[in-house]
């Protein structure tokens, strides 16, 4: 696929994530990850922030970890790998 496809594709998912709407925003991650490799970093952010805010924890912190194992200065996923282990009772 060309960039201005996959890049169609993040911004459908990332509207249907601000609006909220889980299951739009599962069906354009269905399609993304049709356009993108299993193991695209760009897929990685949208998987683990649909897990995220989908209360699936335990994938959210898993990728999360992954993120941050392949993008060590990375603030966001830093902050919310944090805040997750935090809300698990892992103060250290």
């Amino acid at each position: 696929p060309d960039a201005s496809t996959v890049q169609r594709a993040v911004a459908a998912l990332d509207q249907a994530m601000r609006a909220r709407d889980l299951d739009t925003a599962r069906g354009h991650l269905a399609s993304l990850a049709t356009l993108l490799p299993p193991d695209s970093l760009t897929l990685l952010r949208m998987r683990t922030w649909v897990a995220h805010e989908a209360g699936d924890t335990e994938s959210a912190l898993a990728g999360y970890r992954e993120i941050a194992r392949r993008m060590p200065g990375d603030r966001a996923a830093t902050i919310n790998l944090a805040s997750l282990e935090l809300q698990q009772g892992d103060v250290a």
